[in-house]
């Protein structure tokens, strides 16, 4: 990234920190801060940030995806997967979460049955979504 980017990015962690500050209970700002420390690749600071917008707001999907994202990166898959399902269990249409889940499995090598299922599952919400197609050609 040029500077120029690294300074946005910056200024955007410093005033979404600051929205916190402002508003602790706020779990949007909790949310976009944690998004922002991912893309930022700081793992661990945004769990922490997602971790806390789930407990102010425990039923929203996509706010546990996010997380589930998150953990998969720090190596939990065991988190990853359990966010994963929750999701799913939120919103029984969120086709990147049956994908996201299946890849998961897929890559390991375990679970295959049930990585198919769930990709294709993902398939049957959003057909024509190329990466969930890609992962349905996976390592099976």
């Amino acid at each position: 990234m040029s500077t120029n980017v690294w300074a946005i990015c910056r200024q955007a962690l410093t005033a979404l920190s600051r929205a916190v500050e402002l508003d602790p209970g706020h779990a949007g700002a909790h949310f976009y801060l944690g998004l922002a420390q991912s893309e930022n690749k700081t793992y661990a600071e945004a769990a922490a940030s997602l971790r806390k917008a789930v407990e102010l707001d425990d039923n929203n999907a996509t706010y546990h995806f996010n997380l589930g994202v998150v953990y998969e990166k720090l190596g939990d898959f065991e988190a990853s997967v359990a966010q994963m399902q929750r999701t799913i269990d939120l919103d029984p249409k969120h086709a990147s979460a049956f994908n996201y889940l299946g890849y998961m499995y897929a890559e390991r090598g375990i679970q295959l049955d049930e990585s198919i299922e769930v990709i294709q599952r993902a398939l049957v919400i959003e057909p024509d979504n190329g990466y969930f197609l890609d992962s349905l050609g996976g390592p099976f």
